[in-house]
């Protein structure tokens, strides 16, 4: 059976996307979920124009991005976490520390933007590669001990 799919259904396909299933998945699953229709010809025109929506869409937002990227290059994120005396920190930073700290400067980046090599574990400078639709850059990111408020010698 062939159905348009009205979301995004995780491996399937994107929104917009014709796709031959199963009558059992599709009947079953799909359309009861309201996640796609039966592709008749009116559907695969809807379908057309979902695509573009979806592609223009896409360069829009990949452009914004690589503005966004760009005013990162001069901008140096900084990010408080609990260390111990020698510089290590009690816990690596997450790539959802990261992104929060990049929205604070007006950069909107999902986790599979953030490209972390190796876990950033210590205080100092790192550089982060950030990512998207081919859009590349480094982010410098500055890691500093929160000072604990509550001890007192």
């Amino acid at each position: 059976m062939k159905v348009l799919l009205l979301k995004d259904v995780p491996h399937l396909g994107q929104k917009g996307d014709i796709k031959e299933v199963k009558d059992g998945f599709g009947r079953n699953f799909l359309l009861a979920q309201g996640l796609a229709k039966v592709a008749t010809p009116n559907a695969i025109q809807e379908a057309e124009k979902l695509k573009k929506e979806r592609e223009e869409k896409g360069v829009a937002e990949a452009a914004a991005f690589e503005s966004a990227l760009q005013k990162t290059k001069d901008v140096e994120i900084t990010i408080e976490a609990k260390a111990n005396e020698q510089g290590g920190l009690f816990r690596a930073i997450s790539v959802r520390q990261i992104i929060t700290a990049l929205r604070k400067e007006g950069i909107k980046a999902v986790d599979d933007d953030i490209k972390i090599n190796t876990p950033i574990k210590s205080l100092g400078i790192h550089e982060v590669a950030i990512n998207r639709q081919g859009i590349s850059g480094k982010i410098k990111i500055i890691i500093k001990a929160k000072e604990d408020k509550g001890k007192r010698g």
